[in-house]
C-alpha cells in the first residue's frame, strides 16, 4: 500500500510531501506540476479503458467551442399562437445553437428540402419570429439548460407560443395564422421559400461528417 501525506500554504509556491529517508520523516518541496503527476499515479487501473465516452444525440452534425449544430427532419409537431394550438407539418429544420454555461445566447435556423450531406441547400427558416433572417428572436422563452441538455433546452424555445403576427421568410410574407391553417394540410415547398440561403458545408469546418 502507497501513501502519501500533502501540505499546500498560501505562503509558499510549491507544494510540500512527506517522505521518509533512512527511517525519518522530512517534508520536501515539489512543484505543484510534479505534484500533480505523483496524484495521477495513485490512480487505480482500470485496464486501460477510462471513462466512458458520452453518447451524443443522434440528431447533432457538428460540435464547436459553447455551439452545436444539429437537424431536425419535417415532422408533425404542435405550434402556439394568440392562445390557440395548430398541429402544423413543421419544416425540416437546421439548427445552430450558441450556448454559454447554462443558458442559450442565440439560435439561428435554416430549412432544407432535400437532405444531400454537406452539399444540402438551406433556406431561411419560414416560420414566425425570425426577424427576416436565419436569426431567430427568442424573446422571453426560458433560455435555461438544464442537465446539460442543449437540444432539449431548443425544443422548450421552440414551444413557446410565438409572438410575431406574420412570417418574413417566405417569397409572400403572410399572417401567422394564415400560415399554420396553410401548415396543417401542407407541406413547405421551393415554392413557398425564397432563394437559397447557403449549403450546410458552409456552416462547418472542412471534414465534417455527410
Amino acid at each position: 500500500m502507497r501513501q502519501a501525506v500533502i501540505r499546500i500554504t498560501s505562503s509558499k509556491k510549491d507544494a510540500e510531501i512527506l517522505v521518509k529517508q533512512n527511517g525519518k520523516e522530512i517534508w520536501k518541496n515539489i512543484s505543484i506540476k510534479d505534484l500533480s503527476k505523483k496524484i495521477r499515479s495513485f490512480e487505480p487501473d482500470d485496464g486501460g479503458r477510462g471513462e466512458k465516452p458520452e453518447l451524443l444525440d443522434k440528431r447533432i452534425l457538428a460540435i464547436g467551442t459553447e455551439k452545436i449544430l444539429y437537424r431536425e427532419p419535417e415532422r408533425r409537431r404542435l405550434v402556439f399562437y394568440g392562445g390557440r394550438s395548430f398541429e402544423i407539418n413543421f419544416p425540416a429544420a437546421i439548427n445552430e445553437v450558441s450556448y454559454h454555461g447554462e443558458r442559450i445566447k442565440g439560435l439561428r435556423c435554416w430549412t432544407y428540402l432535400k437532405w444531400q450531406g454537406l452539399n444540402t441547400v438551406l433556406y431561411q427558416m419560414p416560420m414566425p419570429n425570425m426577424t427576416s433572417s436565419e436569426r431567430m428572436c427568442i424573446g422571453t422563452a426560458d433560455r435555461t439548460i438544464i442537465g446539460g441538455n442543449v437540444l432539449e433546452a431548443v425544443d422548450r424555445i421552440i414551444d413557446t407560443e410565438y409572438s410575431h403576427d406574420h412570417v418574413d421568410n417566405l417569397k409572400k410574407s403572410t399572417s401567422t395564422v394564415k400560415w399554420f391553417t396553410h401548415l396543417k394540410k401542407n407541406h413547405v415547398s421551393a415554392e413557398d421559400l425564397k432563394r437559397p440561403d447557403c449549403k450546410l458545408s458552409d456552416l462547418v469546418e472542412k471534414g465534417g461528417r455527410s
